[in-house]
């Protein structure tokens, strides 16, 4: 089976896997380029760079979060949200249509797969899909700016063999205002190269915020645990 969604030249000859049936490949000489899916969610590996270039290009034109909300032209913006901006979920006037923020926030959350930068500020907002309020969609659009200014930041894989694992953890204690628990914060690192991020509310209300930190400690300590079973299987 060909692949048929996309009519760019480079895009081509893109075979179904007999195996893997969400499996696509294409082999030109010694030049091979392979997409995943899995649900929504696509991967793109391989040495044929062009290939790669013009998949994402053609994506980045049929799935544009900018033009779905109207940000096109709008101002940039240098940070993920405003410095000491506290939301909660009775502040501003309730949207009168709710679906928009529900999606708008829906495909910043796969953001995240690729852009650890923004987690923090996706995950607040997750909390007000079931009632989100202007300065809700203020700070999901404050986002899609700064966005737009960034289309170059990213991940870098070092291609140096390191199977040394590293973690960075902290916490914000009491951050949130509605329910008084802290939020847990953790980057894992293979050799020079990010492997795994987490930004979550914790479960439990943290009395001070030495025990806030001791919950990031464990949770950060259960996440390396699970990375080492994996590598040990590779």
């Amino acid at each position: 089976m060909v692949l048929q969604t996309v009519s760019c030249s480079y895009l081509d000859r893109f075979y179904q896997s007999n195996v893997d049936h969400s499996l696509f490949t294409k082999t030109t000489g010694t030049m091979f380029t392979a997409i995943l899916i899995y649900v929504d969610d696509i991967f793109v590996t391989g040495n044929d760079l062009p290939t790669i270039t013009a998949l994402k290009n053609h994506l980045g034109t049929a799935f544009d979060i900018l033009s779905d909300a109207g940000q096109l032209g709008s101002r940039p913006a240098y940070f993920p949200m405003e410095r000491h901006l506290k939301l909660n979920d009775s502040d501003g006037t309730p949207l009168v249509d709710p679906a928009f923020y529900c999606r708008l926030i829906g495909h910043l959350i796969f953001l995240t797969i690729s852009s650890p930068d923004i987690t923090y500020t996706v995950n607040l907002l997750i909390q007000f899909m079931h009632a989100p309020h202007e300065p809700h969609q203020q700070a999901a659009l404050q986002l899609l700016q700064y966005l737009k200014t960034t289309p170059g930041y990213g991940l870098f894989f070092s291609s140096a063999y390191s199977f040394q694992l590293s973690a960075y953890c902290d916490s914000d204690w009491a951050s949130c205002f509605m329910t008084r628990r802290s939020t847990t914060g953790f980057v894992v690192k293979l050799g020079d190269s990010p492997i795994s991020w987490h930004t979550k509310k914790q479960s439990t209300v943290s009395r001070s915020s030495t025990e806030a930190e001791y919950h990031a400690i464990a949770n950060t300590s259960c996440e390396i645990k699970w990375l080492q079973f994996i590598l040990r299987d590779c």
